[in-house]
């Protein structure tokens, strides 16, 4: 894929960093009144980073499945919650969606907001939790690996000089 994970986090956190200043906005903590142009963009923006993000779970739930990956470091994060973020995320698409866009009220969509905004938060900050674990991890296999590669050439060679 052309986007790597680093780039999806980012990507989710700007998009939520924009539904908050709508719902600071509603609550009087900015003093903008933006042009409707600006909510188009927003709706633009999260509809992409949801369809971009339904692949992103999608790939990694198919390699999961093809490779029969066990994530020892995060095992609540299998396949069926890979789904079930893809549906979260494909439900925000269908909100969201600039082509057939859906007309609430303005406290609606300020509820919408709050609440896409804290999930693509939260799951920015998962990511980057599974990422840090991922990255002890393959530290401590490389880390038990070279000790074992060093134990397997002192019995290659105490083995070529005779010794059991």
């Amino acid at each position: 894929m052309i986007l790597e994970a680093k780039h999806f986090q980012v990507l989710r956190l700007l998009t939520a960093f924009f539904l908050g200043s709508v719902v600071m906005e509603y609550f009087g903590y900015t003093e903008r009144n933006r042009d409707y142009i600006f909510f188009i963009l927003i709706r633009v923006m999260v509809f992409v980073t949801s369809i971009l993000s339904i692949i992103q779970l999608t790939d990694r739930s198919l390699l999961i499945e093809k490779y029969k990956i066990e994530m020892l470091n995060h095992k609540t994060l299998l396949v069926e919650n890979l789904k079930l973020l893809s549906i979260i995320y494909l439900f925000a698409s269908i909100i969201f969606n600039p082509i057939i866009p859906f007309h609430f009220s303005k406290i609606t969509w300020i509820v919408i907001d709050a609440i896409t905004a804290i999930f693509f938060i939260t799951h920015s900050l998962i990511e980057q939790g599974r990422k840090r674990k991922n990255e002890k991890l393959d530290k401590a296999r490389k880390d038990l690996y070279s000790q074992f590669e060093d134990i397997s050439e002192y019995k290659q060679k105490d083995h070529e000089d005779g010794f059991k």
